[in-house]
């Protein structure tokens, strides 16, 4: 299934949104690891946003664009480059996100990124959805490619 394909039909989307509802996340950080699940408040979370004075943070990847499975060469060069994007933005944290039918996938916590910026760069790498956060509040954002992207 392509991304596109996967994007146009609405019960692929829902399975997808299932599937980040069910993965468990993880970040190191300056203070230790804290782990987080979606629809659970994280006060570790919220505790590392506050040490940092950042408002929010979005968790991001660059692996399996478009829910399409890529070689591992392939994932980590565009994470490499996801790195050098992000780093100027905000604080940046490694973590990773595991779902028990899918490959663990490293990933970025941003802290101090804003939501449009981080949708934006989830756009240019080709993904679903981003994980957004604010206090102790986590929750996924759909993205959209624009149609010319579709066709």
């Amino acid at each position: 299934m392509t991304a596109s394909s996967m994007l146009a039909r609405p019960e692929a989307m829902c399975c997808l949104i299932t599937d980040y509802h069910n993965a468990s996340y993880w970040v190191r950080h300056d203070a230790g690891t804290l782990t987080f699940d979606l629809g659970r408040p994280c006060l570790p979370l919220e505790g590392l946003l506050l040490r940092h004075e950042a408002r929010s943070a979005a968790f991001i990847t660059a692996h399996n664009p478009g829910s399409n499975i890529m070689p591992e060469s392939v994932n980590r060069r565009a994470q490499e480059r996801l790195r050098q994007e992000l780093e100027p933005l905000g604080l940046l944290f490694e973590g990773i996100g595991a779902g028990a039918d899918w490959p663990d996938e490293p990933s970025f916590l941003v802290l101090g990124i804003g939501l449009e910026e981080a949708k934006s760069v989830g756009l240019r790498y080709g993904l679903n959805a981003i994980i957004w956060v604010e206090g102790n509040t986590l929750q996924i954002v759909r993205l959209t490619q624009p149609e010319a992207a579709r066709a």
